[in-house]
């Protein structure tokens, strides 16, 4: 059994643990194992994913292999990589300015903004998003744009409120983004989105599931975003989904390709501009220390 140092981190509420897989004592641990274990709220130290640093690809800082509660790897995490970006910085003495991170084949640029060496946000530039059913994945031709899904599916979304129609967009991470049909969401609106997320997530029409974005429009420049992660379940904010929140608005005509997001934990801003996707966003560290797994 191994002794593992840890931070806890979150972004608007989107919580991590981060381990430095760098530092000696870490080359057996298996991580998926690890997440699995730490991850539980009651059980564990809790968190929606683990976030483990590793040796990065040519030409980036750091690199980072991202896992889920259910111990599932994930492609990329918005709100993740601020928090290892403030991580990193820190490790440096809060002197960096930017850092790169690699996750898999891809490197994440992202500016630091600090003020007498202290933290204040961070911004993540995500790269051109893609409509491309078969770059989602979602089963079917050419792009999936405001396509309308299965049956079963339609009447999940209509039973949380919202249109049966599913706009797909890769922002790093497959997303299915949806609109609210309704003026003002309902009382029990995060029970209805649990089960409609879930059913989403593993539904055939997605080969390697699907995050789901459940989008208010509010103004041009303001979206109200509740997000189901896969792998993770309702959490209160999602960085690459706030992000696919934008970019569908945008590409459907209903909102500015510049927009403040509303998460359940807080605020991102998020702009689609002529080199792709960026994400603005706070990262807190909220406690250090040690866990066996």
């Amino acid at each position: 059994m191994a002794t593992v140092e840890f931070t806890k981190y979150h972004g608007c509420g989107n919580d991590f643990i981060i381990v430095d897989a760098r530092r000696p004592g870490t080359g057996g641990v298996q991580w998926a194992r690890a997440a699995r274990a730490w991850c539980p709220r009651h059980t564990g130290i809790g968190a929606d994913q683990l976030l483990v640093i590793i040796p990065p690809r040519a030409g980036a800082d750091a690199g980072l292999r991202v896992f889920n509660a259910d111990g599932t790897e994930a492609s990329m995490c918005g709100n993740g990589l601020r928090c290892a970006a403030r991580h990193l910085m820190e490790l440096a003495g809060g002197r960096a300015s930017s850092v790169t991170v690699s996750i898999g084949e891809r490197v994440f640029p992202i500016v630091v903004r600090s003020s007498g060496g202290r933290f204040r946000a961070a911004t993540v530039h995500l790269g051109e998003p893609s409509f491309d059913a078969a770059a989602v994945p979602v089963r079917g031709r050419g792009e999936a744009v405001a396509m309308r899904p299965p049956g079963a599916v339609g009447a999940a979304l209509r039973r949380a409120g919202y249109e049966p129609l599913l706009t797909c967009v890769h922002t790093g991470n497959p997303h299915a983004v949806c609109f609210s049909a309704l003026p003002t969401p309902p009382a029990d609106e995060l029970e209805h989105l649990t089960r409609a997320g879930a059913f989403i997530e593993t539904h055939p029409m997605f080969p390697r599931r699907t995050n789901v974005q459940f989008v208010t429009v509010l103004s041009r420049s303001r979206l109200r975003v509740r997000s189901w992660e896969r792998g993770s379940g309702i959490t209160l904010a999602c960085g690459s989904g706030a992000c696919a929140a934008v970019a569908a608005a945008a590409r459907l005509g209903l909102a500015a390709r510049r927009a403040r997001v509303d998460l359940l934990g807080g605020v991102v801003r998020v702009e689609w501009g002529r080199d792709g996707l960026r994400l603005t966003g706070p990262a807190e560290r909220v406690f250090r220390g040690t866990a066996q797994v």
